[in-house]
């Protein structure tokens, strides 16, 4: 069963189906092999309480408040390090703040509380991620407060993480749909993000954001055209992920956007034709996205954009950061 070898996570199993009679059924299935070997599920948990029926109160997992201080949030559950809400079947996070003195230890340490597996804080981790470099950079000792020169890129940014609490996020449905992604670089670094387009009755459509992935550009200059190649690398990979691990068992149909003549150029010639740098993840692109998937965006319509500029900030965070370097 497709359930028990692809969507295990660890000790939980995390699946949905398309109505509550499948659902249903699928239970049942699960139960009965599962039991055949001795392994009872517990701790079961459902945005549909009529899919517990039948379940023993004491296998049902129990809610709780992610944060204390939110005595008014509904009840909410943990899955895979992110708050679930049964009720209102949307996804969200918490992140707690550290009162101890800003070095590169408690920045480290911060970034890590922000547990973001599927890239839904794309532009805020990448900014965070560039801060933290640049601190590398200036070869701090890990417990050498902050200067005064470089606190001012940090702390604004740190008292604003709570209020990733606010930021709630709606499970998507697995209808009819196409991947429909994009790409884009800065010198920082290189971003993308895949959106699910589900089509509706009344030929209406909805766009959900399913997954993003950033990473930041190497120390070592790089080009920005090849830089911007990099980041249809990284969206081809993440597309060909998710329609074969993620969305293994519908039919997807995948467009891919990208706001570089030039790297999309290269994509769509043939990969012998370019040295070893281009060649090689242009051959990449091709094996996981055909090149007449790819498609031209202007700049100012790329949502990619949003995560290489770091969400805010980005200039400030230079000037103040190379004052160190000088």
């Amino acid at each position: 069963m497709h359930v028990l070898l692809d969507e295990i996570y660890v000790d939980d199993i995390l699946t949905g189906c398309s109505s509550e009679s499948e659902a249903l059924e699928l239970r049942q299935q699960v139960q009965d092999l599962l039991m055949a070997g001795g392994f009872e599920l517990r701790k079961w948990a459902s945005n549909h309480s009529s899919l517990l029926d039948g379940i023993p109160p004491d296998h049902c997992r129990k809610s709780s408040s992610i944060n204390p201080l939110l005595l008014d949030r509904e009840p909410s559950l943990k899955i895979l390090g992110l708050g679930w809400n049964p009720t209102s079947d949307h996804f969200f996070y918490s992140v707690r703040l550290t009162s101890a003195t800003v070095t590169k230890r408690t920045v480290l340490s911060q970034l890590a509380r922000i547990f973001d597996p599927l890239g839904w804080l794309a532009p805020i981790t990448f900014y965070a991620k560039i801060f933290f470099r640049q601190l590398c950079l200036l070869h701090l000792d890990w417990d050498q407060p902050l200067s005064n020169e470089a606190q001012p890129s940090w702390l604004p940014f740190q008292s604003q993480l709570p209020t990733l609490a606010e930021l709630h996020i709606p499970a998507v449905s697995s209808s009819a749909h196409q991947l429909i992604g994009f790409c884009d670089a800065s010198v920082s670094g290189y971003a993308a993000v895949v959106y699910l387009r589900n089509s509706t009755s009344s030929d209406q459509y909805h766009v959900s954001l399913l997954a993003a992935k950033s990473k930041i550009a190497p120390c070592k200059a790089v080009t920005l055209p090849r830089l911007e190649l990099c980041g249809a690398h990284l969206l081809a990979k993440l597309m060909h992920h998710l329609s074969t691990r993620v969305l293994p068992n519908l039919t997807t149909e995948c467009i891919a956007f990208c706001d570089s003549s030039v790297a999309l150029s290269w994509i769509r010639g043939e990969s012998h034709r370019w040295k070893t740098f281009v060649g090689n993840r242009v051959a990449e692109i091709q094996d996981m996205i055909p090149s007449d998937c790819w498609r031209h965006v202007v700049s100012e319509d790329n949502p990619a954009d949003c995560a290489t500029s770091g969400g805010r900030g980005q200039a400030d965070l230079h000037f103040h950061v190379s004052s160190h370097l000088r």
